[in-house]
């Protein structure tokens, strides 16, 4: 039995600004996030049923939870109900749903800790879609593994595959976006290319056919970046000026109206585009002034503008000029880097996706405070656990701030207990159905994070 009692000591909270120069990279999966800090470790939080947040549990999360203590993390993709990430010695990791190979573990097992996908060292990207995942080697090689009932993977068929396979024989893959059951990328030379489902027009090559092998649209050689979302594509020219296809139920495409377009359609007659993300039914844009745009859905708020309206044409978000990355995830949230390393998210939160130990939508960006580890913070260090050793009952208390979250982890980094979110100074824990032995108890207050060792006997 796990049981425990809360007591607060304050009737209000103040906000404590720990955010500067944070985050360095970000990626929204379905109702998960994944975040990169610039310490290199790896955070992830929100949903997660199939083990996409892998802490080794399947318990949701509503704030940040690092992926063990490594600061070697480079590169991140966060799937629908997966994740996938690079090392900076260039291995490749994946954990989450994997029911149609989508790891690429050679295995059909949900994982949900970080798993290493075979043994090169050689991946430089990676993109994580609906039920498969695509990756690129240093070599400009392509390869693909999971899904593949419409030939997502691009090898010609419409086999799954449990490992990576190397689509084609091409070595000039530049870059790579994987949609719901689909799949695009741009060559070194600028032509762009899309495979798989083609229900609604998402590969853009003017019919609604879908393929099983990679297909070049049009002639141009002046394609920059590529985003696909869930059944629509977004793309980015040389010139900076941007375009869309595909499904537009609910404007997505930013082109006016939400009528669907099997061939690129540009969006207004700007020049100034320098990012896009694609998500479920909404897209985030920047431009090269650093202020913040979207359009599509806006039900949950993950347009960012205050308001619960679609909008079928580009919208500026605020009047920041500072905006630096954005990520739309594949379901209803968003997430967005200032270039002052400060994260910003909103949308859709029912399984904490924005991080912010809440589970309500929100309309507009909110400051995602930065976890922090270790006694970093002087009002963290006044933390006591008591008795301890304990027979399984014990209080955590902390008399200079109060208690946001408490996570406990066996030895071998297995997630035993997280607590709902909490404002509390002390807190009565009962772990007396736990095998005895040392367990970590991980304490969350506003102004950080510290881990202390619990004895059971």
């Amino acid at each position: 039995m796990k049981k425990i009692l809360c007591l607060s000591l304050f009737n209000f909270l103040i906000a404590v600004n720990l955010t500067a120069q944070c985050w360095e990279k970000i990626s929204a999966g379905g109702d998960h996030s994944i975040g990169l800090k610039t310490d290199g470790s790896l955070w992830v939080w929100g949903q997660n049923y199939y083990g996409e947040i892998g802490d080794s549990s399947n318990v949701n999360s509503a704030i940040p939870v690092q992926i063990g203590y490594e600061t070697n993390w480079n590169k991140i993709s966060g799937g629908t109900y997966h994740s996938v990430a690079i090392k900076d010695d260039g291995t490749l990791w994946a954990w989450g749903l994997n029911s149609t190979g989508t790891l690429g573990d050679g295995t059909t097992i949900n994982k949900n800790i970080a798993t290493q996908i075979g043994t090169s060292n050689e991946w430089v990207q990676i993109s994580g879609g609906g039920n498969h995942t695509l990756a690129l080697k240093q070599n400009g090689t392509l390869w693909a593994f999971g899904g593949n009932f419409a030939g997502q993977l691009g090898d010609g068929t419409s086999t799954n595959s449990l490992i990576p396979i190397q689509i084609g024989n091409g070595a000039n893959w530049g870059q790579i976006s994987c949609g719901a059951t689909y799949s695009t990328a741009i060559k070194t030379d600028g032509t762009l290319w899309t495979w798989g489902d083609n229900t609604f027009g998402q590969l853009g090559n003017g019919n609604n056919t879908s393929i099983s092998i990679p297909m070049q649209i049009g002639m141009s050689t002046d394609w920059s970046k590529i985003s696909a979302g869930n059944n629509f594509t977004c793309a980015i020219k040389t010139n900076g000026t941007l375009w869309a296809w595909g499904y537009n139920s609910n404007g997505q495409l930013g082109i006016g109206s939400i009528t669907d377009s099997n061939i690129p359609v540009q969006i207004g007659n700007g020049s100034m585009w320098s990012q896009i993300t694609c998500g479920g039914d909404h897209s985030l844009g920047l431009k090269t002034d650093g202020t913040l745009w979207a359009w599509g859905s806006n039900s949950m708020g993950q347009i960012g503008d205050a308001t619960n309206t679609d909008k079928n044409i580009p919208t500026q978000i605020g009047n920041a000029t500072d905006w630096n990355f954005v990520s739309a995830s594949d379901w209803h949230h968003s997430m967005a880097l200032k270039t002052d390393g400060t994260l910003w998210t909103w949308g859709y939160n029912s399984n904490g996706q924005l991080g912010n130990n809440a589970t309500s939508n929100e309309n507009s960006p909110i400051d995602l405070l930065c976890p922090t580890t270790g006694i970093q913070e002087s009002k963290m260090d006044q933390v006591t656990i008591y008795p301890n050793p304990s027979h399984g009952k014990f209080i955590v208390s902390n008399s200079e701030q109060i208690i946001e979250a408490i996570t406990i982890y066996s030895v071998f980094g297995e997630r035993i207990f997280t607590s709902l979110p909490l404002h509390c100074s002390w807190i009565t824990i009962d772990l007396s159905s736990q095998a005895t032995g040392i367990y970590f108890v991980e304490i969350r207050g506003l102004n950080g994070l510290i881990t202390k060792k619990i004895i059971l006997y």
